[in-house]
């Protein structure tokens, strides 16, 4: 969570790019910049669910779905979101 508040504060969501990415910068603008803060940011591929709110912008970190069976279920009202995970009892 702390990196992806970082990435937030830094407002460029790639911040390593092209130097140890192999991304290539865009020609008129770099797509990776923020020019404002989204209301909703969701990392998948963690090791947890988390959330923490910062700066007026929800972060929410997924756990690897085919490993955890978890994802995010959203309330577009207040962007609450909680875990759901899945199991199949035979």
């Amino acid at each position: 969570l702390e990196m992806s508040r970082k990435l937030l504060q830094w407002g460029h969501l790639c911040p390593t790019a092209p130097d140890t990415l192999a991304l290539h910068p865009g020609i008129k603008k770099d797509v990776f910049v923020l020019s404002e803060s989204p209301n909703l940011l969701v990392i998948g591929n963690q090791k947890e669910f988390k959330t923490l709110e910062w700066n007026k912008t929800k972060i929410i970190t997924l756990p690897n779905f085919s490993q955890s069976s978890t994802i995010g279920i959203f309330t577009t009202d207040d962007l609450k979101c909680d875990p759901m995970e899945f199991k199949i009892v035979l």
